[in-house]
């Protein structure tokens, strides 16, 4: 593994490299889904789109990305990064992301005065949903611009 230089002046390397968010990692919700979450890849229920984004979680930061390698030049401090998967869902990788669109959402101005409006479907068509997304949706936002 080859170490990108990092030159961190009198400053630990430590201090500038990102860590896990908390002390205690075996309270997160990633360590919670490892813990807990092998068994749902096997679950012959799970749409494959879920399992995906599973396996994607399950992965995220544990080397199957690859790593970065970071060493200072002037102390001899090193670090490893492991890559993340940037899933929407997941938690670690997701968060910026998400901050990011409402920020972008909460800077639209709209030259018009209007009202937000959300539409939800009943619970019991949620399988329907899952199973068949494409027409489940396209039906239902048609609905959405009649009932407008």
């Amino acid at each position: 593994m080859a170490y990108e230089a990092f030159h961190c002046h009198s400053v630990s390397l430590s201090d500038l490299l990102p860590r896990e968010i908390g002390s205690d990692t075996s309270r997160t919700v990633t360590a919670s889904l490892r813990r807990y979450g092998n068994p749902f890849l096997y679950d012959a229920t799970l749409p494959s789109y879920q399992r995906r984004v599973l396996e994607k979680l399950l992965a995220c930061r544990d080397g199957s990305y690859g790593s970065h390698g970071y060493a200072c030049d002037a102390c001899g401090d090193s670090r490893m990064i492991y890559t993340q998967c940037n899933d929407r869902h997941c938690p670690g990788c997701g968060w910026l992301k998400r901050k990011d669109w409402i920020a972008r959402v909460e800077s639209w101005e709209l030259d018009c005065s209007y009202f937000h409006t959300v539409f939800t479907a009943p619970h019991e068509l949620s399988e329907l949903f899952n199973q068949n997304r494409g027409p489940s949706f396209r039906l239902f936002f048609q609905a959405v611009q009649k009932t407008l």
